[in-house]
């Protein structure tokens, strides 16, 4: 059922998952319907996006929260009447493919709260994209490499193999018609070992016109 906000109010953001929104100010009901900030914390939905770092063993992160916290803690629009500013589904929908086989890896269902399709809006209806913060800062710091230097964001910063399957699958999925990945064996842990080719004829052997990483 989708919440009335006739009588709804703007307020400060005071939730400490979600301190880090490019707004400052939020509405309730918010779009699950939830009354306030103590009705939003002790919500399931808050408690599962406080721990699904630690489910998907860090991947996603911080995608998936800032995602969530749009929903929890919508943008408030003030004027003509208080209104709460949906974000953009293509968002949504970005995460979601990007997420996916960290869900799968934990045989977990996608959140229900994160529907695309019923809780975020098209770019035509003038929606929010919580992520542009993100994407801004890793365009930051894209643009204080020196030319010499590769293009990669991950460097210098530890990685969980989680995170690398990621930033692996990611990278293949992007560039397919160059790459593929696939694993060379397990570990004493037994997960798999990722391993990625770049060549022109991905999955073909050419002598010498192959790196795998």
């Amino acid at each position: 059922m989708t919440p009335s906000f006739t009588s709804a109010v703007c307020s400060e953001i005071n939730l400490g998952y979600c301190n880090d929104l490019d707004y400052s100010r939020t509405i309730f009901p918010n779009i699950l319907g939830q009354q306030s900030r103590h009705e939003v914390e002790s919500g399931a939905e808050y408690l599962l996006l406080s721990v699904i770092h630690g489910l998907l063993n860090g991947e996603c992160s911080p995608d998936i929260r800032l995602l969530g916290c749009s929903v929890l803690a919508p943008r408030c629009q003030d004027l003509p009447s208080p209104a709460p500013v949906k974000s953009c589904r293509s968002a949504c929908e970005a995460v979601r493919k990007g997420c996916g086989h960290a869900f799968e890896g934990i045989d977990m269902a996608w959140p229900y709260f994160l529907d695309c399709d019923r809780f975020f809006a098209g770019e035509q209806e003038g929606c929010h994209d919580p992520l542009a913060p993100l994407r801004a800062r890793h365009e930051v710091a894209f643009s204080n490499l020196s030319p010499d230097e590769p293009s990669t964001i991950i460097q210098f910063t530890y990685h969980s193999n989680a995170q690398m399957y990621s930033v692996l699958k990611r990278t293949a999925a992007k560039c397919s018609h160059i790459s593929r990945t696939y694993s060379i064996g397990r570990s004493t842990e037994g997960k798999d070992l990722l391993a990625i080719e770049f060549t022109d004829n991905p999955g073909g052997h050419e002598l010498c016109e192959c790196v795998t990483i």
